[in-house]
C-alpha cells in the first residue's frame, strides 16, 4: 500500500477555520513542491483530504486513514 510519510509527503502548515470545511493545509509532496488542500480534495494520486484539525491533517489512502502531523 501507499505510505504517505515513506513518499516524502507531509505536512507544512494548516490555516483552521471555524467551519472545517474552510480549513486548508500547506502539504509538501515528494518533488519537494507544496500545495494547498482542502477537505475533500485529491492529495495528487496518493488518496483524498479527509479532514484537518489544528494540528494534525488526515488523508484517506484507498480507505487507509493516515495521518500527517505538524513538525
Amino acid at each position: 500500500g501507499i505510505n504517505l510519510e515513506a513518499l516524502n509527503v507531509h505536512l507544512v502548515g494548516i490555516f483552521t477555520s471555524p467551519t472545517t470545511k474552510d480549513s486548508s493545509a500547506i502539504i509538501a509532496l515528494p518533488d519537494n513542491s507544496q500545495k494547498l488542500f482542502h477537505v475533500g480534495e485529491q492529495l495528487d494520486n496518493f488518496g483524498v483530504i479527509d479532514r484537518i484539525d489544528s494540528d494534525k491533517v488526515i488523508v484517506d489512502v484507498e480507505g487507509d486513514k493516515q495521518t500527517l502531523q505538524l513538525p
